[in-house]
């Protein structure tokens, strides 16, 4: 449930109120004269819904159920969104841009780095690591499943 709320914060926050996640990635990300591309609506639409509001629930819903490694992914996508928010923040001189308050914050990736290792040791919270980034490269801040 944690994971669910806030998911739906972050993306409020980018898309809603205030707002503007597209056009920050597209100029000042990306170095885009338009606001509307290359990242368009389209593409947000197809990263968010299939990941974010479909293959997170249903594999934490699995990670209930069937073990922690259904679910882990989740934790380093978010860490890595949250990772990336952040120094983008740094790199801009300490200026918002959006997702970066509503769950992408030092205490996120704290809580984070800390239910992994906790759960994990810190071999196979590295192994694990090195093997999943590659393959989870797209993120979205969330707290992980396996609190």
């Amino acid at each position: 449930m944690a994971a669910n709320c806030c998911i739906l914060l972050h993306e409020f926050e980018e898309y809603v109120f205030p707002g503007g996640f597209l056009e920050y990635i597209n100029k000042k990300v990306i170095k885009s004269d338009r606001a509307d591309y290359p990242m368009t609506q389209e593409f947000s639409f197809w990263v968010n819904i299939p990941i974010i509001f479909l293959a997170m629930p249903f594999s934490a819903i699995i990670a209930h159920f069937l073990g922690i490694k259904f679910g882990l992914w989740i934790a380093y996508f978010s860490f890595f969104n949250a990772l990336g928010h952040i120094l983008s923040f740094v790199a801009a001189g300490g200026k918002y841009n959006p997702g970066v308050v509503a769950s992408d914050n030092i205490a996120t990736i704290t809580v984070k780095i800390y239910h992994l290792y906790s759960r994990l040791g810190l071999n196979q919270f590295l192994t694990i690591g090195f093997i999943c980034v590659p393959v989870f490269p797209v993120s979205s801040a969330l707290y992980p499943v396996i609190i």
